[in-house]
């Protein structure tokens, strides 16, 4: 058992503690930009990709024979290929993004 000494302990009311295990708050503006980022890295690392096979297939021009550098072609061609690809859905994203702040902003006087 405790002894008690007579003191009395303050208590802080329930609405100024802070909340230690608080649920984080959502936002949908973390998840665009997480999602634009990512379209943003896959078109910057495809074109890359791209731009060293048709490096590889420029280069080994007296190297090579014509069918490996023909395949490097080819794969320039298919990350070029992701690469618009996922241009295209990006434009979307901000087209969408843009048409849903224009609705918020619509009647904030602008």
């Amino acid at each position: 058992m405790s002894d008690v000494n007579g003191t009395s302990v303050p208590v802080t009311d329930l609405s100024e503690r802070p909340e230690p295990y608080r649920i984080p708050e959502p936002n949908i503006r973390k998840v665009h930009d997480a999602m634009l980022q990512s379209q943003y890295n896959v078109v910057f690392e495809a074109a890359h990709q791209a731009s060293k096979f048709a490096i590889a297939a420029n280069e080994s021009s007296g190297e090579a024979d014509t069918a490996t550098r023909l395949g490097y072609l080819i794969d320039a061609a298919e990350c070029l290929e992701i690469a618009l690809t996922q241009v295209g859905q990006w434009k979307a994203a901000l087209a969408y993004r843009l048409h849903v702040e224009d609705e918020r902003n619509a009647g904030a006087g602008f």
